[in-house]
Formats: C-alpha cells, sequence, structure tokens
C-alpha cells in the first residue's frame, strides 16, 4: 500500500507475444522516477497582514493581507475573500495575486467610505472562495477552511492557526480601518475674548474667539 507524502520511482516492462522484454521506459529519470502520493488537501494556516503591526487606513488607503497555503497551489480566476467592512456590513476581495505553483495568495483592499473595523478580519471560516487545487489536484475544501476570524470588534485569537485580527499575525499585530467620517458634531458657542466684548460682534480691540464644539458620545 502506498503511504502518503512518500515518493516512489516507477518501472515499467513491455513484453511482446514471444516474450521479448522492453526496459527503457524506465530509464533515464523523467517523469517515472521520484513520483510524489498525494492525497492530502491543501489546508490553510493563517491569513497574515503585510502591514506594520496595528497600524490604522483611513479612506483611500489600501491594505495589503495574504491568505497562507500548507503547500503549493494552483488557482481558478475567481477567488476571492469576504471582509467585515463595519458592524453587519461585508465586501468581496478579489484576490490581487494568485499565482500557480506558490503557497499565498495575496489581496489588497482599499478602505471605502463608511468602512470601520478596530480589527480588520474575514466574514467566516468560509470566506475564501474559489476552485484551489494542490499540484495532485486535491482540493481546497472552501467549507469551514479558514482559521475562526475574531467577533467584530473584538481582536482575533493568539492561537495558532490565526485570522487577520489576531495579535500574533506574521506582522505582529492587527489592522485597523477608518473610512467613517466623523458625523454629529456641532457648535455651541463662538465668543469674543479680551478687549471690549460685545455679545455677536467681534472688535479691534479683542484678542481672540472662544469656540465650544459639542462632540458626540462615540467620536474620539
Amino acid at each position: 500500500e502506498l503511504t502518503d507524502g512518500d515518493y516512489y520511482d516507477i518501472y515499467i516492462e513491455v513484453t511482446d507475444a514471444a516474450g521479448n522484454i522492453d526496459k527503457t521506459l524506465s530509464t533515464g529519470g523523467g517523469d517515472f522516477d521520484d513520483v510524489k502520493y498525494d492525497k492530502t488537501v491543501p489546508t490553510i494556516s493563517g491569513v497574515h497582514s503585510e502591514e506594520t503591526a496595528n497600524s490604522t487606513f483611513i479612506q483611500g488607503q489600501t491594505v495589503d493581507f495574504y491568505a497562507q497555503f500548507s503547500e503549493k497551489v494552483i488557482f481558478d480566476n475567481d477567488v476571492e475573500i469576504t471582509l467585515k467592512s463595519n458592524t453587519s456590513a461585508t465586501v468581496d476581495v478579489a484576490c490581487h495575486a494568485c499565482t500557480d505553483r506558490t503557497d499565498k495568495a495575496y489581496f489588497n483592499w482599499a478602505v471605502p467610505d463608511g468602512a470601520y473595523s478596530k480589527y480588520l478580519d474575514y466574514s467566516t471560516r468560509s470566506a475564501l472562495a474559489g476552485t484551489i487545487t494542490d499540484i495532485a489536484n486535491n482540493a481546497y475544501v472552501v467549507s469551514n477552511g479558514l482559521p475562526a476570524p475574531a467577533s467584530w470588534g473584538a481582536v482575533g485569537s493568539t492561537n495558532t492557526p490565526n485570522s487577520l485580527a489576531s495579535t500574533s499575525n506574521a506582522s505582529g499585530g492587527y489592522i485597523t480601518v477608518d473610512g467613517d467620517d466623523p458625523t454629529g458634531f456641532s457648535i455651541a458657542s463662538i465668543t469674543p475674548v479680551g478687549g471690549n466684548v460685545v455679545e455677536h460682534y467681534i472688535n479691534g480691540t479683542n484678542t481672540g474667539q472662544r469656540i465650544v464644539v459639542t462632540l458626540p458620545d462615540d467620536e474620539t
């Protein structure tokens, strides 16, 4: 019985009706020597940031990250990952560089208006979609193929394998995205200071203005 992961040499003998034997097909190495028996499906050991640890990205800036496979794989043209871009919103991000016979799928995402996440992560364990196989044509299993993502607003697990929100990421930390414009601000009052203060007027004796702005509770 063959053992998964082992390599084998294949020898071929051709015998004609007269009993003559030809063994030349097995000589000279090539495709018949050192053949790997592989029935193990490729898996993902983690999704990692390429950015400086704990960086923050605002609207229009691009976040780079990658999925790390257990072995070299072959990709189709429709590989994508679904990110949690806000509390209940998701966005599909197409693979930026998925090169056949490599072990990484690279993604980049330009932060859009309205996106916000303290700890950017993908949506579910099945968030990476597409047809991906190893060199032996064993297929990556999309269903629950990724490490468990963190809950929105929470840092990821420090255990291996890691999700994108993990502090044990390849870069050493998580990614924060903030494309959410601040709202709810209001000017409470504008008061001249110094000199002869007259309400609702600024005159030549005033040395400045005191402006009071009301901040919403959830803005920092």
